[in-house]
């Protein structure tokens, strides 16, 4: 049977209630870890904020993403470290050292739209106590492809966190599949997933691609 190819769910702990800010933002829910391995621990806030539809429906427009929020030099610091996007919900979010050097890093995951190849969003973000690092991305555009002799189009990604056996290197790997389509195949149903797998370099300080592998539905 074939697959469609959409979402994963990530599990993460300690939510706090929600709070609205003068900007119209509200908080949806928030993690206190120590990022940057100083004295104290910092903020991670989903954050969500509501605009008009630029369509004309009545619904608004959902816009979610993340910030982290710090004292640095006596002040209060707010980042945003991941894109603006309509779809993140706290389960999509893991925070843990996920490649064993001591500090926990910020994996992301989100959509937007809600039907069709919908673009995935991706990452891996850590906090140095004054500025954000970005260990990985994933994010559109998703160029065409050409493999077997056949043109495939993008319709569609799953990305989770794993600790596979190939990488041979502690820590979590990145497993993403990414449904590819023949021109006359519908979204719902690609006819090869493209399965790449990123493995933590600490010479590069960030997930490289170590394994690419093509497979029919």
């Amino acid at each position: 049977m074939r697959r469609a190819i959409l979402a994963l769910t990530l599990g993460l702990a300690l939510g706090l209630p929600a709070q609205a800010f003068a900007s119209g933002a509200t908080v949806v829910h928030g993690w206190r870890v120590n990022l940057d391995g100083d004295a104290h621990m910092e903020h991670v806030r989903l954050m969500l904020q509501l605009k008009p539809n630029p369509f004309g429906g009545t619904v608004p427009i959902r816009q979610h993403w993340l910030q982290v929020v710090d004292r640095v030099g006596g002040r209060t610091v707010k980042t945003r470290i991941t894109p603006i996007l309509e779809h993140m919900l706290p389960r999509f979010i893991r925070i843990a050292d996920l490649n064993t050097d001591g500090r926990p890093e910020i994996f992301y995951r989100g959509f937007n739209g809600g039907a069709g190849a919908v673009p995935v969003f991706a990452g891996i973000r850590g906090w140095d106590g004054t500025s954000k690092h970005r260990f990985w991305s994933y994010a559109p555009p998703y160029p065409p492809l050409t493999h077997g002799g056949h043109h495939y189009r993008y319709v569609g990604a799953s990305v989770t966190l794993e600790n596979l056996a190939a990488a041979a290197t502690p820590g979590l790997e990145v497993h993403l599949v990414q449904g590819e389509a023949r021109p006359a195949d519908p979204d719902c149903c690609p006819s090869q997933l493209l399965i790449r797998n990123y493995r933590f370099d600490s010479a590069a300080r960030s997930w490289v691609l170590y394994q690419t592998v093509w497979r029919p539905t």
